[in-house]
């Protein structure tokens, strides 16, 4: 038939290797049901990754990347925001901490916090989104530093401010080199704009 049996081999992966490949299913499934607009279900799908058994062969569905653990709790928080709100997504995104030495990725959540306050309090998001920008800029995070120009830009129309938001938008059209060209429509695809 058309099935697929491990005749004994589930008892020789280790426990490592098994979570890594249920971890890999369950981000994709909770894509899948976030893509489908079941927020709820991608919420429940995300619930069952194992932290505790990260590995970088977690793949990020969208960017096709490893997917880190922060990577997969902003995952978590989007859902969370379609599903129970914005009060919830936020209170989610709060509850990463920052380590002692930030990375790229640490910054992330973030942006995803500027995103959920804009309609709300663009005011704050700009602000949060400033944050960001300048901090990218002086550590040469370039797709960091695109998301949160291009976040600039959609903030300031929520502000009226118009001419502020050409000018971000422009600016960030300058930002990624040649290999991260690509990372442009991944990114305005993954915040949903």
């Amino acid at each position: 038939g058309g099935s697929i049996r491990y005749e004994g081999k589930s008892r020789n992966i280790t426990k490592g290797k098994k979570s890594s490949f249920t971890n890999r299913i369950y981000v994709k499934l909770g894509v899948l049901a976030y893509l489908q607009k079941k927020y709820d279900k991608s919420v429940d799908y995300y619930l069952k990754l194992d932290i505790s058994n990260w590995s970088t062969n977690v793949i990020n569905p969208i960017l096709n990347e490893p997917l880190s653990i922060t990577g997969a709790k902003d995952l978590i928080a989007v859902s969370i925001w379609r599903a129970q709100g914005a009060e919830a997504a936020i209170k989610a995104l709060q509850k990463i901490k920052d380590p002692e030495k930030l990375t790229e990725d640490d910054i992330w959540p973030k942006l995803r916090m500027a995103q959920i306050l804009m309609d709300q309090n663009p005011e704050l998001a700009s602000r949060i989104t400033d944050e960001i920008i300048y901090m990218a800029q002086g550590k040469g995070w370039r797709r960091l530093e695109y998301a949160a120009t291009v976040m600039q830009g959609y903030t300031q129309i929520y502000r009226k401010e118009f001419r502020r938001s050409t000018i971000e938008l422009t600016k960030s059209r300058g930002i990624l080199n040649i290999e991260n060209q690509f990372f442009a429509t991944e990114f305005i695809r993954n915040f949903g704009f």
